[in-house]
This record gives C-alpha cells, structure tokens and sequence, in this order.
C-alpha cells in the first residue's frame, strides 16, 4: 500500500537512548520506567543490552517483546546487578495517512470535489483568486452566512468594478421598514434608497435619507409627495406658494400648452389651455 510520507509502521531513528535498571535479586523482566523514570520503548531499533558492562547476546542472554517494550533475561539478574539497554529514541511519525486517506482529507489543485466545509480559520486570512478565475456555484442560490444560523451578512461586501446580471438580479431583504438598495456615491449629503415595504407591505419607494419622495402603490397608483396615493397620479404640496407642478414645452406658443383628455369619442378633446 502506497502512504503519504512514510509507512506508519516505520520510526524516524533520532539519537540514542539508555535505560538503566537496577535489578532485583532473581529479576528476569524489565520495562516500563527505569532508575531514571525514563520509559523503555522503541525496542524494534535496539542497539544492544548490557548487565554490569557486559554486552549481553540477543536469544541467547535475552529476548524482546516490542509490542509490550519487554526486555527478559535469559537468566536472572542478581540483587543489584546494573542493566543498561540501548535503543534509538524515535521521532514520533505524526499525521500519516495513505493515499486514499490523503485524498479524502485534501483538497488536489486540480478537479477535486469536497462535500465538506471548507474552513479559513484566524483572523485577516483570504481565499484570493488571480485574473480570470472564477469561482461557480452550483444551483440555483449563492447565499453568504455571516454565522451559520441567521443566514444574515452582518458587514459588506466591496465590489470594484461591475456587478452584471446575465439574467436577473434578485434582492431580498427578510426585514420591513429598511432600504434594500441604497445609493450614495462619494461626497454626496445623503443616501438614496429604494425600498419594497418601508410604508407598506407592498409598496415601492424611492426615498431620500428616511423621507419617501416617490410611492407605487400596489395596484399602480404613484404618488409624488404623498406615501398614500388614491388616484393613478397624486401629486402633494404642502410647501405654500411654491408651484406643485412645473411643464415646459420648448416653443414659444402659449397655445402649445394644454391638457388633453383621451376618450372613447375618436379624438384628442382639449379641456385646459395655458396662453393668452
């Protein structure tokens, strides 16, 4: 089987390390902490074993169990004979997977899927994409959580250049009473905003910082001046003598200045003149 990095089974040989024991009268086994509490391990690279000085020989004076890092002598030691037992202290193999394991874990710089959470974790990280790279989103939604419950983005999102809707550009806001686009270029005195819901449910508005300057009623009234129109065209003015209304036309004929009722008899009917 082939594995990323090395066989878990293989140990990385560091520098040497010695256990001393000093044996009871008749021990034969020796593990665990030694004289200097240092735990015996790593017998499968030991260098060799040594009573009183004596280099002792491997089946004949001695056998191992690596598995439960034992050392049993042949024969017992005496009361206080010194065992000393050499091995190479490991570097511990961490964080070994094979490959199978590996792709499962990691993502490959080309044509890898994940069905996971993809997480940047810290503060100040980016996921940064070069020139003409994309990233595409599956379905029908792109939704961006600012935490993984209210489905809210609690700060901004900073576009450069051009936002271009090749189909339709959908905006939903869940909250009444707020602007779901709002307009300010650099230096203005105040934003502009459109918003669905900010009088009522169902109206359209256009307002100016917090004051409503044009209304579509549901159903299609307008009104100007007014967040309440009753008829197809309700212009308000409460400013005094300022005019409620201002038409221009640009011929100088007074007798180009009228208003004009479309009705079912065929023709245009004046019913108001401006001039002299």
């Amino acid at each position: 089987m082939s594995y990323i990095g090395n066989s878990p089974t293989f140990l990385l040989k560091g520098s040497k390390a010695v256990f001393e024991y000093t044996a009871t009268a008749g021990q034969t086994v020796f593990t665990g902490g030694d004289d200097n509490s240092a735990v015996l391990k790593a017998l499968d690279d030991t260098i060799g074993v040594y009573s009183n000085g004596v280099r002792l020989v491997l089946t004949d004076d001695y056998t191992l169990n690596t598995a439960g890092d034992t050392v049993t002598l042949t024969s017992a030691a005496a009361l206080n004979d010194l065992i000393v037992i050499e091995t190479f202290d490991e570097i511990a193999n961490l964080g070994t997977y094979t490959k199978a394991e590996a792709d499962a874990r990691y993502i490959n710089t080309s044509g890898d899927i994940t069905t996971g959470t993809i997480q940047v974790s810290g503060s100040g990280n980016n996921i940064e994409l070069g020139d003409n790279n994309k990233v595409t989103f599956g379905g029908t939604d792109l939704e961006i959580y600012s935490n993984g419950t209210t489905g809210q983005l609690a700060g901004n999102i900073t576009v450069t250049g051009d936002i271009i809707a090749q189909s339709s550009l959908q905006i939903f806001r869940q909250a009444a009473g707020a602007a779901s686009v709002l307009l300010q270029r650099s230096g203005a005195a105040g934003p502009w905003s459109l918003a669905q819901g900010n009088t009522s449910t169902n109206y359209f508005e256009i307002l100016e910082g917090s004051n409503t300057r044009l209304t579509i009623k549901n159903g299609g009234n307008v009104g100007i001046g007014t967040d309440n129109p009753a008829r197809p065209l309700n212009i308000v003015n409460d400013a005094g003598s300022n005019p409620i209304q201002s038409i221009r036309n640009s011929s100088l004929a007074w007798s180009q200045y009228a208003l004009t009722r479309y009705g079912t008899e065929g023709e245009d009917a004046r019913y108001m003149d401006f001039g002299y």
